[in-house]
């Protein structure tokens, strides 16, 4: 059976008119393609914001501020028990080596210094960011 050109016209506009709603719903669907992504991150920041609280309330997390304060008064206290050590223990190991106590703390507080003084050129690591760990 041969198809006549207005027959042909009909059944060309036919599937024209069959595949019209589909590329409607492909427009529609890559407009509301954004809303869904923003839903999407919303929902996520959201969640991570609730497992960031979570671990806070077990303890697991602390404010960076609190860690670099806590951190920069511990070494602070290292540092002056070091520079109080030679004081304390010259006269004793002056005794046992019979040496004389204050040449013995003026060397110890030399030698205390000065590795003071090297550990303080050792970079200090940063909280958080690469290289964290």
């Amino acid at each position: 059976m041969k198809i006549t050109d207005s027959a042909r016209g009909r059944e060309l506009a036919c599937r024209r008119w069959a595949m019209q709603p589909a590329a409607e719903a492909v427009a529609a669907a890559s407009a509301l393609e954004p809303i869904a992504s923003a839903r999407a991150r919303r929902v996520r920041a959201l969640a991570d914001r609730a497992e960031v609280e979570a671990a806070r309330l077990r303890g697991d997390l602390i404010e960076r501020a609190k860690a670099e304060r806590v951190l920069f008064e511990f070494a602070r206290r290292m540092r002056d028990a070091w520079t109080q050590w030679p004081a304390r223990v010259a006269a004793p190991l002056a005794a046992r080596l019979g040496a004389d106590p204050h040449a013995v703390e003026v060397a110890l507080a030399s030698e205390v210094r000065r590795h003071l003084e090297e550990l303080a050129r050792d970079p200090v690591p940063r909280l958080g960011g690469a290289g964290a760990g």
